[in-house]
């Protein structure tokens, strides 16, 4: 029951987290920056769950993080869930083949995602959407640098966080190994 009840209160302070951060991205930056096209901060969570998680609560995570972003952006939820299966499909072949833990390697996955993200999103927006988005070459790459760049800084703060509100694994998970 303890470790539900943890397992529980982990997730909900990761989404809570997501909300804080989506609601920062959409509404707080426009306030503070202008037109300055905000990075992708919800997007980083994304990644770190597609990366760190096991399979299920990645795929868990990921699709609830992108379903409160679509909250408060006007992007259809069909278009963002269609984006990110390709972005979770990149995330799950990385995962599977080349992986080291760091934030080195979460910044070039976070870069190379965000990529994915924008790419796929103009091309299903143009295939799906009668009034498509359009291409911003400057505010795109902005979001991928800007977004890549804090990836990096962040990346200990969430490991950090992740630990520190991780649930504990029951004892007898463990018997075996402590004889």
């Amino acid at each position: 029951m303890k470790f539900s009840r943890l397992r529980i209160i982990h997730g909900l302070i990761f989404f809570f987290l997501t909300y804080i951060l989506c609601s920062f991205q959409t509404v707080v930056w426009f306030q503070i920056f202008g037109s300055l096209a905000s990075p992708f901060f919800c997007f980083i969570l994304f990644v770190y769950f597609g990366l760190d998680k096991e399979d299920w609560k990645s795929v868990l995570y990921c699709y609830s993080s992108i379903f409160i972003y679509s909250l408060f952006s006007y992007a259809s939820l069909g278009i963002l869930m269609l984006t990110c299966l390709f972005n979770y499909i990149l995330l799950y072949v990385v995962k599977n083949r080349v992986y080291w833990p760091g934030a080195a390697y979460f910044t070039l996955i976070t870069g190379v995602s965000m990529t994915l993200f924008n790419v796929m999103y103009m091309v299903n927006s143009y295939l799906f959407e009668p009034h498509f988005s359009p291409f911003l070459i400057w505010d795109r790459l902005f979001q991928i640098l800007s977004t890549t760049l804090i990836a990096f800084y962040s990346y200990p703060v969430i490991k950090r966080l992740d630990i520190l509100f991780k649930p504990e694994m029951p004892s007898e998970v463990h018997g075996e190994l402590n004889g």
